[in-house]
């Protein structure tokens, strides 16, 4: 079920409507928002700087055979203020665990989320071990080899099995945890997208609640230390706190006003006015990247099917316009295109991909304009002309792209056309693994 932002309960059943909480002083003022870079939760070390090991509020006691370890809050990191940094040595053989230990909890719904961020030195794992009352519930990680997130439930016949999906490094993901004690199962969301529904627990084990969480660093075979970030952990039962609040920088700030910024989707829905194909994956909205609030996610899973999206102007064809966006991907060398097209068509041609944004000519080939990274948030601004209007001073068949305010002038058409009427983007058959985002699309008519 996509996650309704647009009223959250508080304790003794009490609502409050979220898009009024961010125009209205008087409402949120009470609620500690301290500013950008700040995530209210049960755990958001806002007053712990400089706090180290059992010191620090999240950490109740480590377990530890690493000949080295560490955790202190620290001011920031990129765009989070107040995290713990871990970090381990990583020798053979060896683990860190670093536990929560809260009262034992055993309402169905009880939920645990958190930001996470690993380095990715190319080995070992960031794993959390959540304990029932009697038995291992579950485990979920991140994979520093593959750099994908993994999650651990029972295969049905008392034993382990696995799924799987990217998650790059060097950049903080959303972990949502929720719990069925009733039925023995939990759902788990990465990043606002439920990647597990009413999965078994470990080994299909029985539990009535959990007691405790840990992080735990472990196969790094003595090659290379470990090192982790964590920031905004929030606990459904704590009193002062909403399930979804720790997304709070989000809901005031990283909001791109234009004609699809997708504050009225559902995260986890299917954008509003766009047609989807999810053949080889997925196209959901998401609740938040890279410092943009509500974006779409073209997740591809699959290197057989292609996942794509495309809107029809609502105001009918156009000789001759602009187009912006943001665009962003997980992996620049696969091929993830944004065009513009008249009916099936392609009249602009662009592909963030090959480890390039590139463009394709009239004649078919790639024209290279930049180098891109994994990652990073790219503004397209795109001018065209179909006919002699002479749009920004261009000659029929031509456009220029703008790419973070750079300029790249008079560029072909793919094809020529008399005018366009949709705006596409897709990935391709032969590549798979990998997420293009896209935010904050709009149109000068």
């Amino acid at each position: 079920q996509p996650y309704d932002e647009t009223n959250v309960t508080m304790t003794q059943g009490e609502y409050f409507n979220t898009t009024e909480m961010q125009v209205d002083d008087d409402i949120y003022a009470g609620y500690n928002y301290t500013g950008v870079g700040e995530y209210r939760a049960t755990y958001s070390f806002t007053d712990e700087l400089g706090e180290t090991g059992t010191d620090i509020d999240w950490i109740t006691f480590i377990d530890s055979t690493d000949g080295g370890y560490s955790a202190e809050v620290i001011a920031s990191e990129d765009g989070h203020k107040n995290v713990i940094k871990f970090l381990t040595d990583g020798d053979n053989g060896a683990y860190t665990g670093w536990y929560q230990d809260h009262p034992d909890q055993t309402a169905d719904g009880t939920t645990v989320e958190f930001w996470f961020k690993y380095i990715d030195y190319g080995q070992g794992g960031f794993t959390f071990y959540f304990t029932g009352l009697s038995s291992l519930v579950n485990f979920i990680g991140f994979d520093s080899v593959a750099n994908i997130f993994l999650w651990y439930y029972g295969d049905g016949g008392g034993g382990t099995t696995s799924s799987s999906t990217p998650a790059p490094a060097d950049m903080w993901h959303h972990v949502t945890m929720i719990y069925d004690f009733t039925a023995d199962t939990y759902d788990i969301y990465l990043n606002g997208i439920l990647r597990g529904d009413d999965k078994p627990y470990y080994n299909d084990n029985l539990d009535t609640g959990i007691s405790n969480y840990r992080l735990q660093n472990d196969g790094f075979g003595g090659v290379n230390s470990a090192e982790s970030y964590f920031d905004a952990a929030g606990h459904s039962w704590d009193n002062d706190y909403m399930v979804g609040w720790n997304r709070e920088e989000y809901a005031f700030f990283g909001d791109y006003n234009s004609t699809y910024s997708f504050e009225g989707d559902l995260i986890g829905s299917n954008p509003a006015g766009w047609t989807v194909y999810e053949g080889g994956g997925t196209v959901n909205v998401i609740g938040s990247v890279g410092n943009h609030k509500k974006v779409v996610g073209i997740d591809d899973t699959d290197a057989v099917n292609i996942v794509n999206m495309y809107n029809i102007f609502t105001d009918g064809v156009q000789t001759s316009g602009t187009v912006e966006l943001w665009v962003r991907t997980t992996d620049k060398s696969k091929d993830f295109g944004f065009r513009l097209q008249s009916s099936g068509t392609v009249a602009v041609q662009l592909v963030l991909g090959y480890n390039l944004i590139l463009y394709y000519d009239l004649a078919g080939n790639p024209q290279n304009l930049i180098v891109p990274n994994n990652d990073q948030w790219y503004h397209i601004r795109i001018d065209f002309e179909c006919g002699a209007g002479g749009y920004e001073g261009l000659a029929a068949d031509r456009f220029h792209i703008y790419i973070d305010g750079v300029k790249y002038s008079d560029l072909e058409f793919r094809n020529v056309v008399t005018n366009v009427d949709r705006l596409h983007f897709s990935t391709i058959t032969v590549h798979s693994n990998y997420i293009g985002y896209v935010d904050a699309i709009d149109y000068s008519w």
